[in-house]
């Protein structure tokens, strides 16, 4: 979110002198969706160091480093969908509406606060659209899919991570799979952002 600041500062320099017909769309949004990332990539890193270690998550360099993708992952789907709404509104005040508005239908949709397996089959369709969802998903198979649990005897519980994963709806896709819809959704994101930014910035006398 705060790079919206930075990004509707430079939007609307780029839009005046690109109603002169003196600058292109491509790339000002390409510059754009570069700049950006190589800062959350190393924010990724920064944060899961830490976060990781500190939770006590499985000791796995694999899993350690999955949890990097995915999270990395994450950050591409956020910058795209930062680039998608500044160039879809004319202000910032609208952007700071519509942005938490969104985001939190993610969260709430995300499986943290809901199980997949309960949402009402009328909202359904929220989570398949969800990148809170399939980054979700693929911490939970990267944690839970080798543990074994041992439970006292009459006690009822779960007797590995498996069933943890089925019972709260995330073993749908692997994690290559939550990974590709990612990026998916990142891809799909930019490309409406730098659509509606052609639209957004197209002098009256040409389309270049």
């Amino acid at each position: 979110m705060p790079a919206l600041y930075a990004f509707f500062d430079e939007r609307d320099i780029m839009l005046r002198e690109r109603s002169a017909a003196v600058y292109r769309v491509t790339p000002f949004y390409i510059s754009k969706a570069t700049t950006f990332m190589p800062v959350a990539l190393t924010s990724s890193a920064v944060f899961i160091c830490g976060v990781y270690f500190i939770s006590h998550l499985t000791f796995s360099a694999g899993k350690f480093f999955a949890t990097l993708g995915v999270l990395s992952c994450l950050n591409i789907v956020s910058i795209s969908f930062m680039l998608m709404i500044g160039s879809a509104v004319r202000t910032m005040d609208v952007a700071f509406v519509i942005a938490p508005g969104i985001i939190t239908i993610e969260l709430l949709f995300g499986g943290l606060l809901a199980n997949p397996k309960t949402i009402p089959v009328a909202i359904k369709w929220i989570h398949w659209i969800n990148p809170v969802y399939y980054a979700y998903a693929a911490f939970v198979l990267n944690e839970f899919s080798d543990l074994q649990f041992t439970c006292s005897p009459g006690a009822v519980c779960y007797l590995d991570g498996m069933q943890i994963i089925e019972a709260y709806g995330m073993g749908q896709f692997t994690i290559g799979q939550d990974i590709a819809m990612l990026l998916a959704i990142a891809a799909a994101f930019y490309l409406v952002g730098y659509v509606l930014l052609r639209w957004r910035a197209k002098p009256k006398f040409t389309w270049i």
